[in-house]
């Protein structure tokens, strides 16, 4: 007997809106540029050598050499191909960053909160992610070779199933729900996809359920969740009532 987790869309919402409140109440007041500096210039006062916007013939390649990024606010920056090794970003706002083909190998993002930033092909070979937060990040072409992944957050990245929707009259007539599968995720290199609590192929209720999946490198685990929606039929009133109705037939008379 499964134990469902059912949530309405009301106590979802107020789920990931109590989640989104501890999550800045968490990070609190991020440090970062002052108003009337830019990114850049914030970051070339940090970095030991910061090229702004980069041509792609240059040879020389921007570098912070172990630099204290904790707690800072780069939200939107763009830092593709940055060499960030070893950097400490612990806390770090990286919202919508661009950290395409950047080497982050050795860096400290603990907390850092990376929703929807751009990692593709970023290097984070053994990179520590504790407790951070990569929602709906793109990490195509990624290595997470030996990152610890501990209590990092993957929803709606890749590494995770996309949200599902089905309807009971497209999955064929069932009063109580649909059988619904889903693709394992082609998954970065150095990370394995484990286990969601309720295996593809389940079937599942006519309602929202939100499924947890494991995934984890050869150190460390983390998770992700998504959700399986299935649209209850019209309503055609209750299944109809099997047996003979001859009782009644002779109470009545036929």
């Amino acid at each position: 007997m499964f134990g469902w987790t059912r949530l309405g869309s009301a106590r979802l919402a107020a789920l990931v809106g109590g989640i989104t409140l501890a999550a800045s109440m968490t990070f609190g007041t991020a440090v970062g540029p002052a108003s009337a500096e830019t990114a850049a210039e914030f970051l070339a006062s940090r970095c030991a050598n910061y090229i702004a916007n980069p041509q792609p013939y240059e040879a020389a390649r921007s570098h912070c050499d172990g630099a204290d990024l904790s707690g800072v606010d780069l939200s939107g920056v763009d830092l593709s191909g940055v060499d960030l090794s070893g950097v400490d970003l612990s806390w770090a706002f990286l919202t919508e960053a661009n950290l395409a083909d950047t080497d982050l190998t050795g860096t400290d993002l603990h907390g850092a909160y990376m929703a929807d930033a751009n990692l593709a092909n970023a290097t984070l070979t053994g990179a520590n992610l504790t407790e951070a937060n990569l929602t709906r990040a793109n990490l195509t072409g990624a290595n997470l070779t030996g990152a610890n992944l501990t209590d990092l957050n993957l929803t709606g990245s890749a590494l995770v199933p996309a949200d599902i929707t089905v309807d009971v009259m497209d999955a064929g007539w069932s009063y109580d729900g649909a059988y619904v599968t889903w693709a394992t995720s082609s998954m970065p290199t150095g990370v394995g996809f484990g286990a969601c609590d309720y295996p593809s192929g389940t079937k599942f209720p006519a309602e929202l359920t939100v499924v947890k999946c494991d995934v984890a490198t050869s150190s460390s685990g983390s998770y992700g969740y998504f959700t399986v929606y299935v649209i209850p039929g019209p309503n055609w009133g209750e299944p109809p009532v099997t047996g003979s109705l001859g009782s009644l037939n002779s109470f009545f008379g036929s």
